[in-house]
């Protein structure tokens, strides 16, 4: 089962972390599944604007930014 903290995820330090994928296509989807749970449908309520991979200690973060529309 994979599990999202309840971190508000504007900071390094406050990241949401996923657990339980077993893999990086879901790991992809859960990121997904949140930002429509948080922010809803995406096209409509939200736009991507960029996605970028950043390197931290025995981890990567994966920082997803969108825009309101």
């Amino acid at each position: 089962m994979i599990t999202l903290s309840d971190n508000t995820g504007r900071s390094f330090e406050d990241a949401i972390v996923i657990t339980g994928a077993i893999n990086t296509e879901g790991g992809v989807a859960a990121e997904y599944e949140h930002l429509v749970a948080k922010f809803g449908i995406p096209g409509i309520n939200w736009m991507f604007i960029k996605q970028s991979m950043i390197p931290g200690e025995n981890k990567y973060f994966d920082i997803i930014q969108i825009k309101n529309i």
